[in-house]
Parts: C-alpha cells; sequence; structure tokens
C-alpha cells in the first residue's frame, strides 16, 4: 500500500485590497525616520476535503497592516483571500489523516506562497515589500468540512 502523501496543485487569490495612505511631510522630506511595525493575521482557516478523500483545499482571509512606528498611524493595509489546491496520494481511512499531512507539510507550503504574494503585491509601489511574515497557521483554526458534491 502507498504511503498518504500530499501535493500540491495550485492556488489563487481573490478579494484583493491594497491600500497606502501618504507619508506626512517630515517623512518624505527626511526630518523624521519612518519605520514600519508588520502586523500579520489569518482569519476563517478551514480546510475542505472532497467525499472521496483525492483532493483537499485550505482557505483563509489573510490581512497584513503596518504601522508607521514613529507616527503611530495605519500605513499599510493588504487583504485577499487565499485558497489552495492540494492533491491526496495514498488511501486515507479518515479526514484526521489528511489534517495531520497538512498541519505537517501543506501549510508550510501554503504559507511560502502566501509571503510571495504578499512580497509581490507590496512591492508594486515605491515603498518596496513586505518580507517578514513570522506567523504560522495556528493549528485549532484549521476546520474539516467535506464539500457537497
Amino acid at each position: 500500500m502507498k504511503e498518504l502523501s500530499i501535493t500540491f496543485l495550485g492556488f489563487q487569490i481573490n478579494n484583493v485590497s491594497y491600500i497606502v495612505k501618504d507619508l506626512p511631510l517630515n517623512a518624505i522630506d527626511g526630518s523624521s525616520k519612518v519605520s514600519e511595525e508588520i502586523t500579520t493575521s489569518f482569519n476563517g482557516i478551514e480546510s475542505k476535503i472532497n467525499k472521496d478523500f483525492s483532493e483537499v483545499f485550505v482557505k483563509c482571509d489573510v490581512q497584513v497592516k503596518t504601522t508607521a512606528s514613529d507616527e503611530k498611524y495605519d500605513f499599510r493595509n493588504l487583504s485577499f483571500q487565499y485558497i489552495c489546491r492540494f492533491k491526496i496520494n495514498g488511501s486515507a481511512e479518515n479526514a484526521n489523516e489528511i489534517e495531520e499531512l497538512l498541519n505537517k507539510g501543506g501549510m508550510s507550503v501554503a504559507l511560502t506562497h502566501i509571503r510571495d504574494v504578499i512580497k509581490g503585491i507590496t512591492s508594486i509601489d515605491d515603498r518596496g515589500p513586505i518580507h517578514s511574515l513570522d506567523r504560522s497557521f495556528p493549528d485549532s483554526d484549521l476546520k474539516k468540512r467535506p464539500i457537497e458534491g
């Protein structure tokens, strides 16, 4: 019997919003140094496994905010929905086996792509890309819901 594993098949992003507020004049003219403090959050994390246990989808809402530390106001705000798809290789007996696979390696694959999306979107202006993302998916928020059909 083939050992159970998952293969990443791809991802998509939906509902992208990227808002950048203007810096105050003293930050632009160099009389004040402004650095950014980054806050990242994941909401609505869930996995959906199809009925024959051949594929699993992971969905979450991602929000990245930066605060101009010297000025203490929201500077950049990025939000989007992330959905990725994995093929399940081998035969799973229950959804818990698939959840374990996701927690072992699938979430790190998803997090890598989320980092790339954040970096890509935030690099489109002269503010520079946001590189730091020190969060991981909380295991307790991963929910299993079979896909209908």
